[in-house]
């Protein structure tokens, strides 16, 4: 019985982290199974890829310095071709040991979802003070002009730093 609670308490769990009803920081023994997700996917038939910066400021500067963690996402076709029309990333996960990180992801420049683009850049601020140098796995929601989800990952990224 203890077993059974047990799963069912790790399935709702896991199901608040993918669909982002829980807050921010979240200590969590369902992680591994957050990283099931695939590390590729295939829309129109076509892969999709990214790439991630992760790093916190510490350059010096006049008034308050935020060092919170910094993200910027750039979304792309494998075979360098063309996104598909209104594909868009919506939000990003950031799992360290055992806390993960939800942000919703944003443009820091106008683009435009429905003309043909072949990269997609979004970011994400406002993370937690996690250690430079720490090793992170990345999960980032994709929604296709459907509005179809897709999750795709990456793991054992570093987070930089800047001085």
């Amino acid at each position: 019985m203890k077993n059974y609670l047990l799963s069912i308490f790790t399935l709702i769990l896991l199901l608040c982290i993918l669909s982002g009803s829980m807050g921010k920081y979240l200590p969590s023994d369902s992680i591994e199974q957050v990283l099931s997700i695939p590390d590729s996917i295939y829309i129109d038939e076509q892969a999709i890829r990214f790439d991630i910066y992760l790093w916190r400021d510490f350059m010096p500067g006049p008034g308050l310095k935020e060092t919170d963690l910094k993200i910027v996402v750039r979304i792309f076709m494998k075979n360098a071709g063309y996104l598909p029309v209104g594909l868009d990333a919506d939000s990003v996960w950031v799992i360290y040991q055992d806390e993960l990180w939800r942000e919703e992801l944003h443009t820091s420049t106008e683009q435009k979802l429905k003309t043909p683009r072949k990269t997609l850049e979004k970011m994400a601020n406002g993370g937690p003070k996690w250690p430079p140098g720490a090793e992170v796995s990345i999960i980032l929601k994709l929604i296709d002009h459907e509005g179809n989800t897709f999750k795709i990952k990456k793991e054992h990224l570093k987070i930089q730093q800047t001085f």
